[in-house]
């Protein structure tokens, strides 16, 4: 958020728990640009209008780590304008490479510093599920 926030963005977190939304919005309260929503962003089709709705045409981030991340690239990778960045956790492990990296190529995304990421693993603590990052020109 502070680094979003210094380049003039707008952050907006979606948290189907209440209590992680009150948690949320007491922990971001500190930036004004900061939105918290609550609801089923990849369910409630009143929560996902709404979200399309404010993200428009502005959206330039998405960083995916709900409970089904192949579901929510599938949901909104697609709304990400130009120069926009994709980003998800538990990558080989919760999101299949093998079906993600064609579908994003598809939308025009290609992978950003996967390498580096891959070097992050560790053999026992952390061997798959690492944060990988795509870019679309």
């Amino acid at each position: 958020a502070d680094t979003l926030v210094g380049w003039g963005g707008v952050v907006l977190t979606v948290e189907s728990s209440l209590e992680r939304h009150v948690a949320a919005k007491r922990a971001l309260a500190r930036w004004p640009q900061v939105r918290c929503l609550h609801g089923d962003c990849l369910n409630d089709p009143r929560t996902i209008r709404h979200l399309r709705d404010v993200l428009g045409t502005t959206f330039r981030m998405l960083y995916c780590d709900n409970g089904n991340k192949p579901l929510e690239i599938a949901t909104y990778a697609h709304h990400l304008g130009p120069r926009a960045l994709l980003g998800c956790h538990d990558y080989g492990d919760e999101v299949n490479p093998e079906t993600t990296e064609p579908y994003l190529a598809e939308l025009g995304f290609a992978p950003y510093r996967h390498r580096d990421f891959e070097s992050l693993a560790h053999p026992t603590d952390y061997p798959v599920s690492l944060t990988r990052f795509w870019t679309r020109p």
